[in-house]
């Protein structure tokens, strides 16, 4: 917690590792600052001698205020410290360190300006990709699976359906995230000789994201596509022939239904779509709620650099919803509605898809008068309670709303050729940065054009922990006035 003229910050962002450009990206920097005798009147963060006005300060940190009240804060002004900023980030041609520093304008004019760190910026991932023969005649396919412990019975399974394939020019790279030795060993025994399998093994853990961003860098550039696979999931024999027929000159991705089955085979559904409906074709309703499932999906493999690196993980952040969202900016989605593999529901799922009968759920309208109830019972609901709902909304608004708008930037600063309709719905989410109109119009479009089963009603649960932030912060810059000076007992 460094200290300059009664001026007190930490930054949260992890500045101590490197940071992967390739064709843009963004530096997330987030923590908190305040002044211990005046308020804030200005932030701006500065990197790499440029300056970037913070719109987002002042918000509520109820656990900073905790910690630091009645210690080095003596009037309250933590209560408010929280404060974050997005610095796009163009393509470096060369390793190089950039500085890092915020400066704060007080309420009498006052300018704080402190250092915050250096930021290592490297150009690309440095993985090489692997060297292959391809047949010539036949667009070579790179099938990607990632791996982790996998249980040996499903994973056998998996490789067999890989080779039953009626397509037949493609390479399996299988990257192993730091399994056992016992099941590294298993996973070895399943792929046998077969010369189209290679397998790779991580120096340590990277967990289920990082691994697929690490087994992208893997693709050989004879490849012309690409195919993500699950390690327990059981491929139809047509799988790649079917997906690679649906591709034209403007596609970019193609993904398929699925049969959800349980651990023994037993059919659960024969699709999919049995909480929600499908969309591949509206990017701004993409990037509410993602659609399209990784293992599903096959893409072109000139994608990649546009991937790659991945955005910073953020929570329950996903790789397909990246990949789905560069594939639309940059072309067309195809759809091809039929199951192509078996999704195996089990125990041991990373991700896992819950499915309480074959029956779809229809999309049910509320009533106004059960709208003006659930008002009602809100405003009568106790201060606590009420204040949790906004905690929680706090907590949507640094998860999902904070994502939105870093896949917005790196996809407008890596995709420099998308047409001016999907370029202005990246903007229209990165200017919600600072106003929320952006969202206000996506919620009153899609309740009229009922597309709440598509949406899952993220939008309205967006715009609602940006109001929840808002309000949090107003509620607690009054809340400061009447905070008695000095140390507090507890």
């Amino acid at each position: 917690m460094p200290l300059g003229r009664e001026f007190l910050f930490n930054v949260y962002t992890d500045l101590s590792k490197p940071l992967y450009v390739g064709k843009g990206n963004v530096l997330y920097v987030q923590g908190w600052c305040y002044h211990t005798e005046e308020h804030i009147r200005r932030l701006t963060v500065i990197f790499d001698g440029m300056a970037h006005p913070v719109r987002n300060f002042g918000l509520a940190r109820l656990d900073v205020f905790r910690a630091q009240f009645g210690i080095a804060d003596t009037q309250g002004h933590s209560l408010n410290s929280g404060f974050w900023v997005m610095i796009p980030l163009q393509a470096e041609g060369a390793p190089r360190t950039a500085g890092l520093k915020l400066s704060a304008v007080l309420a009498d004019g006052t300018v704080c300006e402190v250092d915050g760190g250096q930021v290592c910026l490297e150009p690309d991932l440095t993985v090489e990709p692997v060297a292959v023969r391809a047949d010539a005649t036949e667009p070579l396919v790179a099938i990607c699976m990632a791996t982790y412990n996998p249980p040996a019975g499903f994973l056998k399974r998996q490789i067999e359906s890989i080779k039953s394939q009626t397509y037949r020019n493609w390479v399996c790279i299988v990257n192993d995230d730091c399994s056992s030795p016992e099941c590294l060993s298993s996973i070895a025994g399943c792929i046998g000789d077969d010369p189209r399998f290679l397998l790779f093994s991580n120096e340590r853990n990277l967990g289920y994201y990082h691994n697929f961003e690490r087994i992208l860098t893997r693709v050989p550039q004879e490849a012309a596509y690409v195919a993500l696979a699950d390690q327990d999931d059981l491929w139809h024999e047509s799988k790649i022939e079917r997906l690679l027929g649906e591709f034209d000159d403007s596609t970019t991705l193609v993904y398929s239904d699925m049969n959800i089955v349980d651990g023994r085979g037993k059919l659960i559904s024969d699709t999919y779509w049995t909480t929600r409906k499908n969309n591949y074709s509206r990017l701004d309703l993409l990037l509410l709620a993602n659609t399209v499932t990784g293992a599903a999906s096959m893409f072109r493999r000139d994608l990649i650099p546009c991937l790659l690196p991945f955005p910073e993980k953020i929570d329950d952040i996903y790789h397909d919803h990246f990949i789905a969202c560069v594939a639309l900016s940059c072309g067309c989605i195809h759809y091809v509605d039929e199951p192509l593999y078996d999704y195996v529901q089990h125990g041991e799922n990373v991700i896992g898809h819950y499915v309480k009968t074959g029956k779809k759920s229809p999309y049910v309208r509320i009533s106004m008068i059960d709208k003006i109830k659930s008002i009602k019972q809100t405003l009568c609901a106790l201060p606590g309670a009420l204040k949790g709902v906004f905690f929680y909304y706090q907590s949507q608004y640094y998860n999902n709303f904070i994502r939105r708008i870093i896949f917005s930037i790196i996809i407008r600063e890596r995709c420099v050729d998308i047409d001016n309709k999907k370029k202005r719905i990246l903007n229209g989410f990165i200017s919600t940065e600072s106003s929320c109109w952006y969202l206000v119009y996506q919620v009153v479009r899609n309740r009229l054009m009922r597309r709440g089963p598509i949406t899952m009603h993220l939008d309205g649960i967006l715009l609602k922990s940006v109001l929840s932030v808002k309000l949090l912060k107003y509620y607690y810059r009054v809340r400061r006035w009447f905070i008695p000076a000095g140390p507090v007992s507890g």
